[in-house]
């Protein structure tokens, strides 16, 4: 019986860590376009994720996070309400909206290519993530923080959303096509 051991370089494996996103410094947008030529952007004000990082490399390993529903806000208290309804993302039998990787990273310097699982309402997706990671930094109170950018989009109707008003024969109120944009902070909360 012959057993084959893989070799690895101590020093990658030691530059690994867990980072916690930190909400009070991080920013979950989206845009959809409205009337054609402009854009209505909102915001999730509750969220919370995962990143595990090798801050030498520069290397992305695993990205997951979950973001309340209800806590969407586009600055118009009718709108949400609506968006927050069963024709939108129906908030009270589907609380939570989930992404975590699954099938591939692919990297190339500081950033990485995610394809992994978007779950909105009852609806999974598979979806792909452009994440820069810009680096780490010490802040004010000695924690390291890792610096991060996160864009993608989606189409609405592939979770279930198609609501809609015409404005002519060929025409919507609102684009099918959802921009995803999220900037910001995460915390080291331990090293491998």
């Amino acid at each position: 019986m012959k057993f084959e051991v893989e070799s690895y370089d101590i020093s990658e494996v030691t530059h690994t860590s867990d980072y916690i996103i930190d909400s009070s410094h991080t920013h979950v947008g989206f845009k959809i376009p409205h009337l054609i030529i402009a854009n209505i952007n909102g915001i999730f004000k509750k969220f919370e994720g995962k990143i595990l990082y090798n801050k030498k490399s520069g290397q992305l390993l695993a990205l997951s996070g979950e973001i309340d529903a209800a806590s969407i806000d586009t600055n118009n208290e009718k709108r949400d309400q609506h968006l927050k309804g069963a024709e939108f993302l129906n908030v009270q039998k589907f609380p939570t909206i989930k992404f975590g990787n699954g099938s591939s990273i692919r990297q190339s310097k500081w950033c990485s290519s995610v394809d992994g699982r978007l779950t909105i309402k009852d609806y999974t997706r598979p979806v792909n993530l452009n994440v820069l990671c810009k680096g780490c930094r010490t802040d004010t109170s000695g924690n390291e923080i890792l610096v991060f950018e996160i864009r993608t989009t989606i189409n609405k109707n592939d979770f279930g959303i198609f609501w809609n008003r015409k404005l002519s024969a060929r025409e919507n109120l609102i684009g099918d096509i959802v921009s995803i944009n999220i900037e910001g902070e995460a915390k080291r909360i331990n090293a491998v």
